[in-house]
C-alpha cells in the first residue's frame, strides 16, 4: 500500500510527474443531491474554478462565500502514451475538508479531514491517450468527530427551503476546497510505497537511519550527498543505517541539507522508481531551560501565522510563501507554529531550506468550548467522544508520517487550546499523547493550554507547557498598568505547578494599520507595541521561558461578528503583507544577538 504522506510529487529519472493544476468545472450541491444525480460521471454544467484556491472569495456570491454543504469540482486529462505500462497514482495535496474521488465514474478514493495529502492508484482506472474524468465531491461541513469540530444550524425559510449556517469554534474562516495541488506519479512496477529517515548523533559522528518500504517487489538502494553533490554514504535494503565523521548539522539560522537519494530496483535489477528527501543532521532534546538543538538552547522567537490571503483563501500561492519568509527573515524571527493546521508541504520545503524551526500542529482547535449543546461532543461533563477520538488519532499519525523526515520540525503540537478543565480531556489526551510518542519518540510534544493552572488536566503530558495569554486584551482590555504583574504570577504558576519551561505560544493586540493614538489606547498602533514591550521585559526576567511566538503574523479572515471587522487585526503585518510600527519593535529585539 502506497503511503500518499511522503510519495510526493518529485519528478525523477524514474518517477514522472504531471500536474492537474488549472481551471475546473465547479457547481454546488446545497440539497446533497449529486450522487444520486449520477453527478460522479462528470456530466454536469458548471463554471470555472482555480485549482489550487479555497473556492469561498472567488466568486461575487455571498451564497458561494457562506456555502454549507458539498461542492463538485471536475477536470478532463490525458494519461501521456509514454505512460503505458506504467504504474498511474493521483496525489491530493490537501482538500478540506473532506474528499470523495471519481476516475470515469468510478470511485478511487475518499478521505476525511483537510490538510493532510491523499490519494489512489489509477492503473486500470485511466488509460493512456484516451480522455479520462476526474471527478472530485468536497464538503466542508464540520461536527463534534471532525477536526476541527463544528455544528450545523438549519433555519426554516418562508419559502420552504432551509437554510444552512457552519456554527465552528475556531476564530479564523471556513475556507474550502481543492486548496493545494493535484498532480498524476507514473513509476515503474516497483514503487517506494514510504520512506522514513531519522538522525542522531553517535559521539562525534552522526547516524543516518533509513527505513523504506516498497510496493511491487524489488530491492531498495540509498545515497546520502552533502551540498556539493559528493555522495558521502550509500547502502542497500529495507532499513539502513550510514555513519559519518565530519558531518555538517542543521540548525536554525544556518541551515546544511543533504540529499538522501532512494530509488527502487525491480526483479530485473532496472531502477522503477527514485525520490529525493532533503535532509539535515540535528538532535533535539528539552531541559529545564527549554529546546535544544544539537545540544545548544534554542529560544523561539516568532509567529502563529495562517495560510491566508485574499481571493485566495487557504490556496496555495507561491510567491506569497517567499514573500512571508523574506518578512520572516526580516524581522529576524527563527520560528512558526502552524496554527492551526498542517501547512504545505512548500512551507515545510522552505523552512528547511532557509533554516525556520516548526511546530507541527493538528487541526485540533476548537474543541469543546462549551459552546456545544450536546452532552457528547467530544470531551464535555466527563465524556469522550470515541468517533472523535479515534479521527485525532488517525490525523495526528498522518501528520506525523508526512513531517517526521524533516529537519524544521522540531516539535508537534496536539491541539490548541481544548476545554482541558473536563476532567475527560486527561484519559483522552493521554491516548493521544501516547500514539504521538510511540510513532516519534526523538521529538518533544505539546499541547497548547488556555486554562489556568490549577485547572489543566492535561499539562502533565506535555514536554513544554505551551500557553496563549491575552492579558491587556481579552482580560483586563486597555489597562496596560496590570498586566506585567499579572503575567509574571501566572507564569511562575505555571512553571511551579509543573516544573517545565514554559513557552508563551500566543499573545498580542488586534491593531488597525494606520491608527494612532497619544496616549495609545486599543486598536492603535501604539498600543500594540507598549503590550509586547511589556510581555518582553517579563519574559526577560524569567529564565524558564523558553519563547515566544506573537499572534499573528498578519492579519487574517475570520467569520463574521461584532469583535471582527475584516477579520482578526492582530496581525504583525497587514493581511497584504505590510508592516505595521511594531514589525520594526520586533526586528530590533530579535535581530539583537543573545
Amino acid at each position: 500500500m502506497i503511503d500518499f504522506a511522503t510519495f510526493r510529487p518529485i519528478a525523477s529519472a524514474a518517477r514522472e510527474v504531471s500536474s492537474l493544476d488549472g481551471l475546473w468545472s465547479f457547481r454546488t450541491d446545497p440539497d446533497d443531491a449529486g450522487i444520486a444525480a449520477g453527478w460522479a460521471s462528470g456530466n454536469w454544467a458548471g463554471r470555472a474554478v482555480a485549482v489550487p484556491s479555497s473556492f469561498n472569495d472567488l466568486f461575487a456570491d455571498a451564497a458561494l462565500r457562506d456555502h454549507v454543504g458539498p461542492v463538485w469540482y471536475r477536470r478532463k486529462f490525458f494519461l501521456p502514451p509514454s505512460w503505458r505500462g506504467r504504474r498511474v497514482f493521483l496525489r491530493f495535496d490537501s482538500v478540506t475538508h473532506h474528499a470523495t474521488v471519481w476516475i470515469n465514474g468510478r470511485e478511487a478514493a475518499s478521505h476525511r479531514g483537510g490538510y493532510l495529502p491523499f490519494g489512489a492508484e489509477l492503473t486500470g482506472l485511466a488509460e493512456p491517450s484516451e480522455e479520462c474524468v476526474l471527478t472530485v465531491r468536497v464538503d466542508n461541513r464540520l461536527d463534534w468527530t471532525t477536526l476541527p469540530p463544528g455544528e450545523i444550524d438549519e433555519f426554516p425559510m418562508p419559502d420552504g427551503s432551509t437554510y444552512r449556517a457552519q456554527r465552528y469554534f475556531h476564530d479564523f474562516f471556513n475556507y474550502a476546497g481543492i486548496d493545494r495541488p493535484v498532480n498524476l506519479i507514473a513509476t515503474g512496477p516497483a514503487v517506494i510505497a514510504g520512506v522514513r529517515v531519522a538522525t542522531r548523533r553517535e559521539g562525534s559522528s552522526w547516524r543516518v537511519e533509513g527505513l523504506g518500504a516498497l510496493d511491487g517487489g524489488g530491492t531498495l538502494e540509498w545515497e546520502l550527498r552533502d551540498a556539493s553533490g559528493k555522495t558521502v554514504a550509500a547502502a542497500s535494503g529495507d532499513h539502513v543505517t550510514m555513519d559519518l565523521e565530519g558531518a555538517v548539522p542543521w540548525r536554525p539560522g544556518a541551515p546544511y541539507l543533504y540529499d538522501m537519494r532512494v530509488q527502487a530496483r525491480d526483479g530485473s535489477h532496472r531502477v522503477s522508481d527514485a525520490t529525493v528527501l532533503r535532509t539535515g543532521l540535528r538532535e533535539i532534546s528539552v531541559d529545564a531551560e527549554g529546546l535544544r538543538i544539537n545540544g545548544e538552547r534554542f529560544y523561539f522567537r516568532g509567529f502563529g501565522k495562517h495560510e491566508d490571503f485574499p481571493i485566495i483563501g487557504k490556496g496555495l500561492n507561491l510567491p506569497l510563501l517567499v514573500r512571508d519568509f523574506e518578512l520572516l527573515r526580516w524581522v529576524g524571527a527563527n520560528s512558526v507554529r502552524t496554527t492551526h493546521y498542517p501547512y504545505s508541504e512548500e512551507f515545510l520545503d522552505l523552512a528547511d531550506e532557509l533554516g525556520i524551526a516548526v511546530i507541527s500542529e493538528v487541526p485540533a482547535v476548537g474543541q469543546c468550548l462549551g459552546f456545544g449543546e450536546k452532552a457528547d461532543v467530544t470531551f464535555c461533563d466527563g465524556k469522550v467522544d470515541a468517533r472523535a477520538l479515534a479521527h485525532h488519532l488517525e490525523v495526528t499519525e498522518r501528520l506525523i508520517a508526512r513531517d517526521r523526515n524533516r529537519a524544521c520540525v522540531v516539535m508537534w503540537s496536539l491541539g490548541n487550546e481544548p476545554n482541558t478543565q473536563d476532567a475527560a480531556a486527561r484519559p483522552y489526551f493521554e491516548r493521544v499523547f501516547a500514539r504521538a510518542r510511540e510513532l516519534d519518540p526523538s521529538r518533544p510534544h505539546m499541547l497548547v493550554e488556555h486554562q489556568p493552572p490549577e485547572l489543566s488536566q492535561t499539562a502533565h503530558l506535555s514536554d513544554i507547557i505551551g500557553l496563549n495569554r491575552y492579558f491587556g486584551w481579552y482580560s483586563e482590555p486597555g489597562q496596560l498598568p496590570l498586566v506585567e504583574s499579572k503575567l509574571r504570577a501566572e507564569l511562575e504558576t505555571w512553571n511551579a505547578r509543573f516544573g517545565k519551561p514554559v513557552f508563551v505560544t500566543e499573545y498580542g493586540a488586534d491593531t488597525l494599520a494606520g491608527f494612532h493614538s497619544l496616549p495609545s489606547q486599543m486598536f492603535s498602533e501604539e498600543y500594540q507595541e507598549e503590550l509586547l514591550e511589556i510581555y518582553h521585559r517579563v519574559f526577560d526576567s524569567l529564565g524558564f521561558v523558553c519563547g515566544e511566538h506573537v499572534w499573528n503574523f498578519a492579519d487574517f479572515a475570520t467569520k463574521q461578528g461584532i469583535t471582527r471587522v475584516g477579520g482578526n487585526k492582530k496581525g504583525v503585518f497587514t493581511r497584504d503583507r505590510q508592516p505595521k510600527s511594531v514589525a520594526r519593535v520586533l526586528r530590533a529585539r530579535w535581530r539583537t544577538p543573545a
